[in-house]
């Protein structure tokens, strides 16, 4: 890839996106648990952190869908593609950084 490339921007933009919607589902879902009562997975399994295992997949899951969708995106409108990624690195961020101040 040369470092200019249409694709490596692509690229480079889906995994922003994917990273940031990653980060900000493994908030929402942390605050989430803690808002309301839902199925406990340590309860299922046996095993002391599957809560946090759950999380983490499917935030994962989550984060790799909207890269995939935001590289499908940018090969057609490429400057929405970069807002949403505007809005989304600060917003990851800040989501996580509440969680970790207000939910220990």
């Amino acid at each position: 890839m040369k470092p200019g490339s249409a694709r490596g921007e692509r690229l480079r933009l889906a995994g922003l996106v994917g990273l940031s919607s990653t980060l900000l589902v493994y908030a929402l879902h942390r605050a989430s648990q803690h808002l309301g009562q839902e199925p406990d997975p340590a309860s299922v399994y046996f095993v002391e952190r599957s809560g946090y295992f759950a999380r983490i997949l499917l935030s994962a899951y989550v984060g790799a869908m909207a890269a995939l969708a935001a590289h499908a995106l940018s090969a057609e409108r490429p400057g929405l593609v970069l807002r949403i990624a505007a809005a989304l690195v600060p917003g990851s961020a800040l989501a996580l950084g509440l969680v970790a101040l207000l939910l220990p």
